[in-house]
């Protein structure tokens, strides 16, 4: 019998989403889609281990470059998750909404170091993505560990890493860097959509709950 969902191969394993016999194609494509599969189906865990044992494959294969380059930079634990947060946040930002550079990007870092700085200087134009991070760096363990003074440096450091990663003829080689590890790894469930502006002239994106300067 062939497969229902994609009616081209047949159909091996019995699927509890659309209670019919499909394909092993097939149950893949269902388990990466919204409508998750329920955790009693037997193809469910063995997948998942698959899956995760691939992304650390992809990550050594692909991330060296990255996590030799910031365990360089940063020895410490609670440095490292911050600057992996940090990073990753950027990586889902230019994901969703496909519109950052390098020099974008060292701007919205720079303007994260004023946010988590003691002084602001009234009226200063903040980059949205240096907002989404300073606001969701608020709700880390390991962020709170650290001192402000420590998150600015930080934030300042990877600005200039941003610039000088591809010496100023690639304009995306920090962003390329950034992906390579965090493509493979899983830390948010949001992507960024920009909604119409709500009131006040905000505006509400992700899953996050996060709201950003229109």
């Amino acid at each position: 019998m062939k497969c229902p969902h994609c009616g081209q191969r047949k159909g091996k394993r019995r699927c509890p989403v659309l209670v019919a016999e499909i394909c092993p194609t097939c149950c893949a494509e269902i388990r990466a889609a919204p409508r998750r599969c329920p955790k009693s189906c037997p193809f469910f865990a063995p997948s998942e281990t698959y899956q995760a044992r691939r992304r650390k494959e992809k990550i050594a294969a692909h991330g060296a470059a990255y996590m030799e380059e910031r365990t360089r930079l940063y020895s410490d634990e609670d440095e490292l998750e911050v600057v992996g947060e940090i990073e990753h946040i950027a990586y889902l930002w230019e994901k969703s909404l496909d519109r950052l550079t390098d020099e974008e990007v060292a701007v919205a870092y720079e303007g994260l170091a004023v946010l988590r700085g003691p002084i602001a200087v009234p009226g200063q134009v903040i980059h949205p993505l240096a907002t989404v991070i300073h606001k969701t760096l608020d709700s880390m363990p390991n962020c709170k560990k650290l001192p402000a003074s420590r998150i600015c440096e930080i934030a300042r450091t990877l600005a200039r890493l941003a610039r000088e990663s591809g010496g100023g003829s690639e304009p995306r080689a920090y962003l390329d860097r950034v992906a390579s590890y965090h493509e493979h790894i899983d830390w948010h469930p949001i992507e960024f959509r920009v909604q119409p502006a709500g009131p006040g002239g905000w505006e509400r994106i992700g899953r996050s709950n996060l709201i950003i300067p229109s």
